[in-house]
């Protein structure tokens, strides 16, 4: 994770060999979501974040409504906890 363009956190994860590669990106991003809880951020540093894909099919799943799988309900429940917690979340 980046603060201000600089590198501040980082996290590996070894996943089961079976694991497809849209299962490991949403593992990622669920990760990812959950650290947001343990950064400090100072009081002029905006709490927003950026999650970039080179999947548009993450981007499609996120997006539709009738997709209704563990790992997207997962990202969808944890990224409205987060702005109700005044984040701004960004997938792009």
């Amino acid at each position: 994770m980046y603060i201000k363009s600089e590198l501040t956190y980082q996290i590996k994860y070894k996943l089961h060999n079976r694991c497809s590669n849209n299962e490991a990106e949403q593992t990622a991003k669920i990760k990812a979501l959950h650290a947001l809880e343990t950064i400090k951020l100072s009081n002029n540093t905006p709490p927003t974040v950026k999650i970039f894909t080179d999947r548009k099919i993450t981007l499609f799943t996120l997006k539709n409504p009738q997709n209704r799988t563990h790992l997207i309900e997962e990202i969808r429940k944890k990224t409205t906890v987060l702005e109700k917690e005044d984040w701004f979340i960004e997938f792009t």
